[in-house]
């Protein structure tokens, strides 16, 4: 048993291994979903397509973010206690809501062109939990 058995892994090289992880799989990923769009909307290929691509992309994202937690909480080697699992996913589930809630509100605003109370209800919808 060496001396470095007790020593704890360090929370910067953590830290930088995921961002260094996050930086490249988020990059990726926004030019894969830049690139579907440009050629969505060279194609012409509508409202539902791209809602399509921004849902996809949405969900590449969310991944990648789990993903991560999982390389950092092994990179850390630290278990994560049951409270913490629920809480995330908990989490990831108020996050989905959320993202669906101001893509919903986005595509009302720019189909209906809401004025008054609507346009009131639209801004607010994706702050409520």
């Amino acid at each position: 048993m060496s001396t470095h058995d007790d020593v704890p892994p360090s929370p910067a090289k953590a830290v930088a291994l995921m961002a260094v992880l996050g930086v490249i799989a988020c990059g990726g990923a926004a030019l894969a979903f830049s690139f579907t769009i440009q050629y969505l909307k060279a194609t012409h290929a509508g409202a539902v397509a791209e809602g399509a691509a921004v849902l996809t992309y949405a969900a590449a994202i969310l991944g990648i973010a789990l993903w991560l937690a999982k390389v950092g909480q092994r990179a850390m080697k630290v278990t994560p206690s049951a409270a913490a699992k629920r809480y995330r996913l908990r989490f990831m589930i108020a996050m989905t809501v959320y993202a669906l809630a101001l893509l919903g509100a986005i595509e009302a605003w720019l189909t209906l062109h809401p004025e008054g109370a609507l346009a009131y209800g639209l801004a607010v919808l994706p702050a409520l939990r």
